[in-house]
């Protein structure tokens, strides 16, 4: 019976916690309109590629604290995969704006390419830049 009730609470516990982790609804790029500051999270390689490309194109400008950005843009990279001889890197790209407390996600995507440093987060950036310039 002590068993029972122990599986039991983990299983609510992982649902719990599963639902927390999701703070953010989604929304569209279109929300960005008239947005201009913004801010970076990733690591430190992707981060100063981003800024690079973004910075001052399309009326854009890199603050430097999350709490003066008009939107976020997050960039995570995942582990390479081998293929063949060579190597495939992947990783995902979301901008995010602020609804209260909460995060609403208005642009994310996925992308691979090889495994150079940076590339995904320079493709993706580039992809971003389009749809962004397509909503001011």
């Amino acid at each position: 019976m002590n068993r029972l009730i122990l599986l039991l609470s983990l299983i609510v516990l992982a649902f719990s916690v599963s639902a927390q982790k999701r703070e953010y609804d989604y929304g569209k790029i279109a929300e960005l309109k008239g947005l201009t500051k913004f801010y970076v999270n990733a690591n430190a390689g992707d981060r100063e590629a981003i800024v690079k490309l973004l910075d001052g194109q399309s009326g854009l400008s890199l603050v430097d604290s999350s709490d003066d950005a008009d939107f976020l843009i997050a960039f995570e990279q995942f582990p390479s995969r081998q293929l063949g001889a060579g190597h495939i890197a992947s990783g995902q790209f979301d901008a995010y704006i602020r609804q209260g407390e909460r995060l609403r996600a208005v642009w994310v995507k996925e992308d691979t390419d090889g495994a150079f440093k940076q590339a995904v987060a320079k493709k993706l950036a580039k992809k971003f830049l389009k749809e962004y310039a397509k909503v001011q």
